[in-house]
């Protein structure tokens, strides 16, 4: 890629990064188009990279699974309802997909490594701060109190965010010949003390294992892993077990002992999915993008799991890419954590795999179709091309040269 048209990418970049990291802070509205600015420059950033790199990962299993479940939310829109605003916003979100798979090729490039890796560091910085001054600095008491108050945002936005951009950060910048340095534990600690403080318990929990099978990655000797693994578990013991003592709120969000508590909360999310299978069961073919609810006691709800969103959207052609969807994301983890087919991954791409790894599990239990979605699906569009090219690439973390892959066969 030339110099002139690197500038290009990435001042039509600079507004969708801004977009991904708080929509509500840095989003433009166009007048007269259902896209903001942000979205829209995603777009045409991607469309430069399919124009000039070729569309080698329209050919990628993320990017098909994604293109037949907004088939299956379009048809399940013309079936049901006819609702032009649903099918504006699918073809909108079918636009965006084809943006994630046309910026895919270009994170190849060594310039937009940095690029990348400036925004995760930026995005954990960012929430980081909000969850730290909102709960610890601004007296403002509990996160879910001052959310009810309208003083704060819903929690599984900071949640993810911290999460996701943890994970890239630590990997890529502190996981050095198979170890997590020191920095890099900070990194992940810090976030997994912000997602107890958010009140986010399934962003702490997967942020922890996010953590956990970093540490096991690689490591054979047992002797030496128990010296890691036992002081970080109680180090973050006694951290969290802190914030419980000085909290009445999170100290009963996090005790799965409270039935009472738990019955609300967690038994509620179970009800929302057995209502789901029976709305799928009633509407086979789906209900489109905008009518993909449930109705639990009396109240038109979200589901608060991704997967299940885009089946009642897409209905049974959806579900066939759910299944390629979650597959292809299982797989690629076996071939990491168990075959060891891609054993000897590049810092960078190893980096990707963690961040898109702990965002899909993360979509089990929130609806996430924003910016940061299409982000980390090009990401994923990314990690398959390679995965299917390369077995066993080389390590290291960001490649010297230019335009280049960041593996080599």
């Amino acid at each position: 890629m030339s110099k002139h048209l690197q500038y290009i990418v990435t001042i039509l970049l600079l507004p969708a990064l801004l977009e991904t990291i708080d929509f509500e802070a840095f989003q433009v509205s166009i007048s007269g188009l259902p896209l903001t600015l942000g979205r829209t420059c995603f777009i045409a950033a991607g469309l430069v990279g399919l124009f000039t790199k070729g569309g080698g990962t329209l050919n990628t299993i993320t990017f098909k699974a994604l293109g037949i479940i907004l088939c299956g939310c379009i048809l399940g829109t013309l079936t049901a309802s006819g609702d032009t605003n649903a099918i504006t916003r699918t073809i909108a979100m079918i636009l965006l997909l084809l943006g994630a798979a046309g910026l895919a090729q270009l994170w190849e490039h060594a310039f937009f490594q940095y690029l990348i890796t400036i925004f995760f560091s930026v995005n954990f910085l960012y929430w980081t701060v909000y969850i730290f001054r909102a709960v610890l600095f601004s007296g403002g008491g509990a996160y879910s109190a001052m959310f009810s108050e309208g003083a704060t945002i819903n929690h599984h936005i900071p949640g993810l965010a911290i999460s996701v951009s943890a994970m890239f950060v630590a990997v890529n910048l502190f996981y050095v010949h198979g170890k997590l340095k020191l920095l890099g534990f900070v990194v992940m600690i810090i976030a997994i003390v912000a997602c107890v403080l958010a009140e986010s318990r399934s962003n702490f929990i997967f942020t922890t294992l996010g953590l956990l099978l970093l540490i096991l990655k690689g490591r054979k000797d047992i002797g030496r892993l128990a010296l890691v693994i036992v002081p970080s578990v109680v180090l973050l013991f006694f951290i969290v077990s802190y914030f419980f003592r000085s909290s009445e709120v999170l100290s009963q969000r996090f005790d799965i002992n409270d039935k009472d508590y738990q019955e609300r909360t967690t038994g509620m999310r179970v009800d929302f999915i057995y209502e789901a299978f029976n709305v799928f069961g009633d509407n086979i073919l789906g209900r489109g993008i905008t009518d993909a609810e449930v109705v639990y006691k009396g109240r038109t709800m979200m589901i608060h799991n991704q997967y299940l969103t885009f089946l009642l959207a897409g209905g049974i052609i959806a579900l066939v890419g759910i299944v390629m969807w979650l597959g292809n994301m299982i797989r690629e983890f076996a071939g990491i954590f168990i075959t060891k087919s891609y054993a000897a991954l590049h810092n960078y791409l190893l980096a990707i795999f963690f961040s898109v790894f702990i965002f899909f599990i993360s979509l089990f239990t929130i609806d996430s179709t924003g910016l940061l979605f299409f982000m980390i699906i090009s990401l994923s569009c990314m990690l398959d091309y390679h995965l299917k090219k390369v077995k066993q690439p080389a390590a290291g973390r960001i490649p010297a040269h230019n335009d280049q892959p960041t593996a080599a066969g």
